[in-house]
Order: C-alpha cells, then sequence, then structure tokens
C-alpha cells in the first residue's frame, strides 16, 4: 500500500480506505462506485472527490474520461494501459503495451514538445459483436 505522507500529505482513514478500494481495483471506478465501497465508513460523497482529486493531482492515481464524459479513476502504473470499447456491447479490452511510446518520442522529436502523459480509449466492436454484425447482413 503507497505511504500518503511519502507523498506530502496526511494519511487520514478516508483517504487510507478510498486508496485501498482503488488498489484492489481491476478496472477503473466512477465516484460513485469508490463512494458505495466506503459508504459504511462514514465517508461522504464530497470526501470522494475531494480525495480522488488530491490523488490524481499527486499523479497517485490516474483519471480518465469514458465516452459520456464521465470520470473513472485507477492506480497510476508504470505499465499504464489502454483501453478498446466495443460500441456494441460495451466490452472493454485492456492493451497489454502502449502502442504510443513511439509516437510519443517522435512528436517529441518535430515538435519540442515534453509528452507527459495521454488518455487513450478505442471505439469500435469486439470480435463477438463483429461476428453478429456479419451474420445479421
Amino acid at each position: 500500500m503507497i505511504n500518503l505522507k511519502d507523498f506530502g500529505i496526511k494519511s487520514t482513514k478516508s483517504r487510507k480506505l478510498i486508496l485501498e478500494v482503488i488498489e484492489k481495483a481491476t478496472l477503473p471506478m466512477t465516484a460513485e462506485d469508490i463512494y458505495k465501497q466506503v459508504l459504511d465508513e462514514g465517508i461522504n460523497l464530497s470526501t470522494v472527490y475531494r480525495t480522488l482529486q488530491s490523488l490524481n493531482e499527486l499523479d497517485i492515481i490516474n483519471k480518465e474520461l469514458d465516452k459520456d464524459g464521465k470520470a473513472l479513476y485507477m492506480m497510476l502504473k508504470e505499465d499504464h494501459k489502454h483501453v478498446l470499447v466495443c460500441t456494441k456491447c460495451g466490452k472493454k479490452i485492456y492493451l497489454k503495451e502502449c502502442p504510443y511510446n513511439n509516437v510519443n518520442k517522435k512528436i517529441e522529436e518535430a515538435t519540442g514538445f515534453r509528452v507527459e502523459d495521454h488518455n487513450i480509449e478505442i471505439y469500435g466492436l469486439c470480435e463477438d459483436c463483429k461476428k453478429k454484425s456479419v451474420l445479421e447482413i
């Protein structure tokens, strides 16, 4: 578990519980998803939002937006993930490697702009929905 004091913030019960929920998650979560898991501990939704904002600003967690603009949170890891999202069934497939490392290097070489982070979801049809679409034709 991450020690919040190492990041210069107080390690409160609320922050520790919220961080624990995110650390255990296997998929990105909304603030509401996190809130539902800490509700029994007396943590209110505004505390969840403030904590998520702080953790994101400290680069402890990653905030990304889904296709509807809803914020999703997950632990920030060296091996960040990119998501393929099926537009028909909503299935999410996480890529094992970042396909954009070379693109980031080319951007920096061409423009001098240092890419520090990126957030990418790719929309299309998963294999199952693609097969169903072909059968419907």
